[in-house]
């Protein structure tokens, strides 16, 4: 599972603009980690990579996004948060709890 992480890092830092990276300094006021890749790519990346852990669990799913998060960098964030929303109709009360702790523990800018 680890490993299509390492392949998603890979394919943001192969798809940097840095006119992007450049654009998301200026807009935003805090220090923000970003790769510097467009909206509609991450959201191909976020979309190809997704069909090859559909077939996974919510935990495994929760999991990957857990470790995407965890990197602190906004299109991490983006596709973790992607893939939590493809596996809305399967949540259940606990499962906004988790939530709660991503929110307090990853989301700390405006980009995020």
């Amino acid at each position: 599972m680890n490993n299509i992480i390492s392949i998603i890092k890979d394919e943001l830092s192969q798809n940097v603009d840095e006119n992007i990276r450049n654009g998301f300094h200026r807009f935003f006021k805090e220090d923000v980690k970003c790769y510097g890749v467009e909206t509609a790519t991450v959201k191909k990346i976020a979309k190809k990579y997704y069909k090859e852990i559909e077939q996974k669990d919510k935990k495994e799913i929760f999991s990957l996004c857990e470790q995407l998060l965890k990197s602190d960098y906004c299109e991490d964030a983006f596709i973790a948060f992607d893939w939590a929303y493809q596996v809305r109709n399967e949540y259940e009360p606990d499962d906004f709890e988790m939530f709660e702790y991503w929110i307090e523990t990853y989301v700390n800018n405006c980009a995020k």
